[in-house]
């Protein structure tokens, strides 16, 4: 009995902010949920801060996915205090647990819940200041026998305001729901949507996030899933480890999620996308050398070592006169030779990162697929080179990033892999690599199964 007003029944879980219970109101004989906090076991400060601030952030919350707030109180025992949040009692059961009892969703069901949970966020980060949960998972989240999902547990959130004014050194949330930058201390909207991604695939894996493979810091989830490749595209992207390259807002990733996954053009690009039932042509235009795909750092390290073999072959010449000759009196001179394959390497890789700067910067991409043949041409001041292979033989259409950094920087670009591989699009922003890729997979898939 508690203040004479609840009866505390079974444990419901507990967790570093206390125990939940299921308790009954004992005047009006309705069920509650009970969190309390015993003050003697709180090891750290903050933990006491973290219950107050979700019985504050509750008592202004009113979404019908959110537990009702009741009461907040404290009561005074011989040697210690306790703390009481009462709120509503939702029945149900948490994701985690249906699915460690076999519950195995299909890929609608789970498309469903991530409705429903951004519907959640939606509110939440609307809110004024705006509430960021920062723990969303399988266990705080209750699906009830009609298959609505309440978000619980608010004991992680924090404002905008509060993390801008104060800093954020919290450490909340749970390893393999939480992304990168949570890790740091840094929170925004865009962790609120990683950790729902997470959730997701949990549901559609039944495994940890942890125990997935990953490729470059992100989650290689698409071989241990059986989804759409529109949903996939759409999990790609709300899963980016970087918060930039994610969904924008939750508005954007529900846009995107009801619209059949495809993805709008991003702000400012330049990319021209023509599609229809039987045809897709895309052109990436030039950018100069204040564009997006210019880097540069490829042109001044191709100009140094041009220089610097222009330097080195005068030194030569300089010191050791004839020796550095190849041809003298008709014939061939060794030393010569072996001086200039010495050397050749060098003039090689000069010419080949200026080469590619002139051509990631100066030159256009033209794609083009139709039922029967795919062809990528890349043009540079009326010349180029075309690859062309089979629309039927496409197995994937992805983006990729070069596993070497030169100076900080990795290449990005797109593929598109069957009987003959074709890249294009180097250096393209990731936000452009995310949507030419999603609208041509969506079109190959489509004649494809045609």
């Amino acid at each position: 009995m508690v203040l004479g007003k609840y009866k505390i029944g079974k444990l419901l879980g507990e967790g570093g902010a206390g125990k939940t219970y299921e308790a009954e109101e004992i005047a009006t004989k309705k069920r509650v949920a009970i969190k309390v906090m015993a003050l003697s076991q709180v090891k750290d400060w903050k933990f006491l801060d973290l219950f107050e601030r979700e019985a504050n952030t509750l008592a202004n919350l009113q979404h019908s996915a959110i537990p009702r707030y009741i009461d907040y109180f404290y009561k005074d025992t011989p040697g210690d205090r306790l703390f009481y949040l009462v709120r509503e009692l939702i029945s149900g059961d948490c994701l985690f647990s249906l699915v460690q009892q076999g519950w195995k969703p299909d890929e609608e069901e789970v498309q469903e819940i991530a409705k429903q949970i951004l519907d959640i966020l939606q509110y939440l980060h609307q809110q004024k200041p705006s509430v960021i949960h920062r723990d969303i998972k399988p266990q705080n989240l209750i699906r009830s026998e009609s298959g609505k999902i309440f978000l619980v547990d608010f004991g992680s959130v924090t404002e905008a305001y509060r993390q801008t004014l104060i800093g954020n050194n919290t450490f909340v949330g749970t390893l393999g729901y939480m992304p990168p930058e949570q890790l740091r201390g840094e929170t925004s909207f865009a962790a609120d949507l990683y950790s729902l991604g997470a959730t997701l695939l949990f549901l559609l894996t039944n495994k940890n996030p942890d125990d997935l493979p990953q490729k470059r810091m992100k989650l290689d989830f698409r071989s241990q899933v059986n989804i759409s490749d529109c949903f996939a595209n759409w999990l790609d992207k709300i899963l980016e480890p970087i918060a930039e390259d994610r969904f924008k807002s939750v508005s954007e990733a529900l846009k995107v999620l009801n619209s059949k996954h495809i993805f709008s053009q991003p702000t400012g690009s330049k990319i021209i996308l023509n599609k229809n039932l039987t045809n897709l042509e895309a052109t990436i235009p030039l950018s100069g050398f204040n564009g997006d795909r210019f880097h540069k750092n490829n042109i001044y390290s191709g100009l140094f070592f041009l220089l610097s073999n222009i330097m080195v072959c005068i030194i030569l010449f300089v010191l050791i006169g004839d020796y550095f000759v190849i041809m003298k009196q008709g014939n061939i001179n060794p030393w010569g030779l072996v001086f200039a394959i010495m050397i050749l390497p060098f003039w090689a890789m000069s010419f080949s990162m200026l080469a590619g700067c002139i051509w990631q910067n100066l030159g256009e991409i033209y794609i083009s697929i139709d039922r029967h043949y795919f062809k990528v041409s890349k043009r540079l001041w009326g010349f180029g080179t075309s690859q062309i292979g089979t629309t039927s033989s496409i197995e994937k259409v992805e983006g990729e990033t070069n596993d070497y950094e030169v100076q900080g920087y990795n290449l990005t670009y797109c593929t598109i892999k069957g009987e003959k591989k074709a890249n294009f699009g180097v250096g393209i922003s990731q936000a452009e690599r995310d949507w030419l890729t999603a609208e041509i997979k969506d079109f190959v898939t489509e004649i494809q199964g045609q």
